[in-house]
């Protein structure tokens, strides 16, 4: 906040992206719907990943506060992995999505639960070898 009380710049953006990437998302749910009830997942993944920038933010941070926190004492498991994970998830799962939920609410709340099961067990999901066959990259 400036000195004046008026919100800087910087604020400004930040909302003004987010705002752009819940709309991106809310857009994007309808075809998502239908690529996941196709069966359709390589549409799928193409379609949501470029989405999910800040998710895998989130899920970077995350990882980083286990691992200094030792809560996660098991092998290093990257952003990209788990948000494979949650993307892989939230293909086999979407037609299951709550209705009161947006898009980005439920896609952290899955980036959530995977990170929880991930600490906890200290170990690795199998759906992570599952993504890998389907995107290669």
């Amino acid at each position: 906040m400036k000195s004046d009380g008026s919100i800087g710049a910087n604020h400004e953006s930040s909302g003004t992206r987010r705002r752009a990437r819940e709309e991106a998302l809310g857009h994007k749910e309808e075809k998502l719907r239908k690529l996941a009830s196709e069966g359709n997942r390589e549409e799928f993944f193409r379609e949501i990943i470029p989405l999910l920038k800040p998710l895998r933010s989130y899920i970077k941070r995350r990882l980083r506060g286990a691992g200094l926190t030792q809560r996660a004492n098991i092998p290093v498991l990257s952003s990209v992995d788990m948000l494979d994970d949650v993307v892989l998830e939230a293909y086999e799962k979407f037609n299951r999505k709550p209705k009161r939920l947006t898009l980005e609410q439920w896609l952290y709340r899955l980036a959530n639960e995977e990170l929880d099961r991930y600490v906890s067990k200290g170990r690795p999901t199998e759906k992570r070898r599952e993504f890998r066959n389907l995107n290669p990259d």
